[in-house]
């Protein structure tokens, strides 16, 4: 009888295996590739996607704020804090409880039992989901995006103020009114970016960074984003898509 049951439940587990093979090769390989689950009953709508890219890019944001934070905190222990070396009275005889030194955490003016101490705290960001949600949040601030011809700007040898900012008038762009304007420049013009640098940051909320250097969180908080081409380079598409 027993083998019986076992033949039987082989067959039936064999059948079943069966029928997942056959529903997973009647899925369309965009969504195997683009790592959504092989279910078919699975919502592909625009709006499921979006908020799926949303809570990515929101995830990644925090694990990058968690690595940037510095846990500096510190307090002393029994053993640091000055003094206590000595008894304070003897062991029987006193009437007190008995107190080996008067740095002790029950004491005032006594070490911290289970303070904080200087540490680090780190977590991963997975390489695919970290390029996932950089590709979407460019996506999301494509609206954000300028791109101009470097010649179309040329920062006098005295680098004032007023030229950037009668700039960012020819441009339309206020940053009086808490618009946060960052100025991305290539690898070739590093010079011209170090003038730039110069002259603007007197100016509130404008920030200069090379594409190379530019980090997700910056990318993130920013509400316009001019981006400059080197004129040796005619391609007019972004670097960063």
């Amino acid at each position: 009888m027993n083998n019986l049951k076992k033949q039987k439940f082989s067959q039936k587990l064999f059948q079943n295996n069966k029928k997942i093979i056959k529903r997973s090769h009647s899925i369309p390989s965009s969504f195997e590739l683009s790592g959504v689950s092989n279910n078919t009953t699975t919502d592909f709508s625009p709006e499921k996607l979006k908020r799926d890219g949303i809570g990515l890019i929101h995830k990644v944001y925090l694990i990058l704020l968690k690595q940037k934070r510095l846990h500096l905190a510190s307090t002393k222990t029994k053993s640091e804090v000055r003094g206590g070396g000595r008894k304070p009275w003897k062991q029987k005889g006193t009437g007190n409880a008995r107190a080996g030194s008067s740095r002790s955490p029950l004491w005032v003016g006594g070490g911290v039992s289970f303070g904080p101490k200087p540490h680090t705290v780190s977590k991963k960001v997975n390489k695919k989901e970290k390029k996932k949600a950089l590709s979407l949040l460019q996506q999301y601030k494509s609206n954000c995006f300028q791109t101009f011809s470097s010649t179309i700007f040329e920062i006098p040898t005295s680098k004032k103020t007023k030229y950037i900012v009668s700039f960012l008038k020819k441009i339309k762009i206020d940053s009086l009114k808490h618009e946060k304007v960052l100025f991305l420049f290539d690898e070739i013009e590093k010079e011209k970016m170090l003038e730039f640098q110069l002259a603007s940051r007197n100016i509130k909320n404008v920030f200069v960074n090379s594409k190379k250097n530019l980090s997700f969180i910056q990318l993130l908080k920013m509400n316009k984003i001019v981006e400059f081409i080197p004129s040796v380079i005619n391609d007019s598409s972004s670097v960063l898509t």
